[in-house]
């Protein structure tokens, strides 16, 4: 339906992603559509879980974003759904969840605190 209407693109981003089909990862790679998935919304609702490592086929890859969903989860906070996508995310995606853990909470130091680290 969004790409009847023009509206698939770079500039797409679904929410959730979990009953996307092989063919439309495939469309949305080809896009450049992003999905934003939300791992306490979807373990809240029991709906299902976003296939990241389908989203990360180096042949056929979705960008991807991590959000907070809460109309059906239980926190605004992005610690939470950082920790869960660890949890539930599949072995060999777990260094991504690592990575972006990481990002995150460098992000956050530099952003709260004026004083490097190391000198503290």
């Amino acid at each position: 339906m969004h790409e009847k209407h023009g509206l698939l693109g770079p500039k797409f981003t679904a929410g959730h992603g979990v009953w996307l089909s092989n063919d439309e990862f495939r469309r949305f790679s080809h896009a450049g559509a992003a999905v934003c998935f939300c791992p306490l919304s979807n373990l809240f609702l029991g709906s299902g879980l976003f296939r990241l490592g389908k989203a990360m086929d180096p042949d056929q890859p979705v960008r991807v974003c991590l959000g907070t969903d809460m109309g059906a989860g239980n926190s605004f906070s992005m610690i939470h759904p950082l920790l869960k996508l660890l949890i539930v995310s599949e072995p060999i995606i777990r260094n991504f969840a690592l990575k972006c853990i990481s990002k995150f909470f460098s992000s956050w130091f530099r952003h709260h605190y004026s004083t490097p680290l190391s000198l503290l």
